[in-house]
């Protein structure tokens, strides 16, 4: 898609925001969301999001590998829940990857089926079984960002191409701080209720494989990782009529299988933490995290005696009635590993959103990245890449 459309469809939507902004009397667009597709079955609910979201951008790299063009990708959620009279409920969850591109998708190598498991909620806490998230990355709190798939920490849209490899550049080393050891594995997973401001979960993963555990498992390779325990905390408390604080530690750690020399078990762990304050025109978060892990490039089957990779992350928000205004700073270190090079991210991005309505938002941002090596070379045949990209991105939620 050519430079044009991007910039025209840019000022249409900051024309769109400019009416919650200063429409105040007005406000039904924001507070009046459009629902998901929904029906009931007896007591049961049957519903199902659906989550539209992209960019355009205008991206710089080096050798002329940048470009003008747009990026999008599609999910949908469906979802079950039966309530019963006691006051449990259960449920199945899913979620489908309908469209994706090379530089939009998704964390879990783009699978169809990002996630389908069975959870049962108490009043003793939460049960899930099946295709879903960690523990440790459920209850992650890594600081604020104005929207999550552009950003850098954790990013599911990226703008710059490999041209080596017609693949995402940063999937080199894709940078997140919170623990994400296990991804979308079969797992069972436990929370408890949040008590006393705290909410504690637990989550085991016995084979790298999708479906259910315990009845699929995958082939068997050198220095596969099993039996992954993980477990994560979040603690959120109000200290003030204005001011909450948020807290998060997680961490993961496997048994290696058929192991190799210079292989061994994996350890990933994380802390984070975020206050939010009131100023009473406008609300104003800070937070970051830091992660380690034996992984090479946060890849647990690449668990080495030496070399660890580490990543750190800091952000902040000011959110004004439709309107968020954020800068993200993100670097990262895999330490040289085996015959691996030692491979380093650092990068930052400011940003401007506004909630054009309760299902649409758009964010307006410049991303810096850069990439060093400290043996090979990268696709412009030198040891350092600098990335810079100017976008406007969309997402659409029912």
């Amino acid at each position: 898609m050519g430079g044009q459309s991007i910039v025209v469809g840019g000022v249409f939507g900051l024309l769109l925001c400019l009416g919650p902004a200063v429409g105040a009397e007005n406000p039904s667009l924001i507070d009046s969301p459009i629902p998901a597709p929904n029906f009931t079955i007896g007591n049961s609910l049957i519903w199902a999001p659906l989550d539209i979201y992209g960019a355009g951008y205008v991206a710089h790299q080096p050798a002329n590998a940048g470009g003008t063009d747009i990026t999008a990708a599609a999910l949908v959620q469906p979802q079950f829940e039966h309530p019963f009279e006691n006051g449990w409920s259960l449920g199945i969850k899913t979620t489908f990857l309908l469209h994706h591109d090379e530089l939009s998708g998704d964390n879990y190598g783009n699978d169809f089926v990002e996630k389908a498991y069975i959870y049962l909620q108490t009043q003793y806490g939460r049960i899930e079984v099946g295709q879903a998230d960690g523990a440790a990355y459920s209850l992650e709190a890594t600081g604020p960002l104005v929207a999550g798939p552009p950003a850098i920490d954790d990013g599911n849209v990226t703008f710059f191409v490999d041209p080596s490899t017609q693949q995402a550049f940063t999937n080199i080393f894709p940078v997140r701080t919170g623990v994400f050891a296990t991804e979308n594995d079969a797992k069972v997973s436990y929370y408890s209720p949040r008590v006393v401001d705290l909410q504690i979960g637990v989550s085991f993963t016995p084979s790298e494989t999708k479906g259910f555990p315990f009845f699929s498992h995958t082939h068997t390779e050198p220095n596969q990782q099993r039996n992954v325990l993980e477990a994560g905390a979040n603690y959120a408390k109000g200290l003030s009529r204005r001011t909450t604080i948020h807290a998060y530690a997680g961490f993961a750690h496997g048994n290696v299988d058929h192991r190799t020399p210079g292989n061994r078990d994996a350890f990933d762990w994380a802390l984070g933490s975020e206050i939010d304050y009131d100023l009473n025109w406008a609300l104003v978060a800070a937070g970051g995290a830091y992660r380690e892990s034996r992984g090479y490039t946060f890849d647990i089957d690449q668990s080495y005696s030496h070399g660890k990779t580490r990543a750190a992350h800091a952000s902040a928000r000011l959110t004004r009635g439709p309107w968020q205004f954020g800068f993200e700073y993100s670097t990262g270190t895999a330490g040289a590993a085996s015959s691996l090079p030692e491979l380093k991210e650092t990068g930052f991005e400011p940003s401007i959103s506004c909630a054009v309505t309760a299902n649409l938002q758009l964010v307006a941002g410049y991303q810096h990245l850069e990439f060093r090596r400290s043996e090979g070379e990268f696709y412009n045949n030198k040891q350092d890449v600098p990335l810079n990209a100017g976008f406007l991105y969309f997402e659409f939620k029912l």
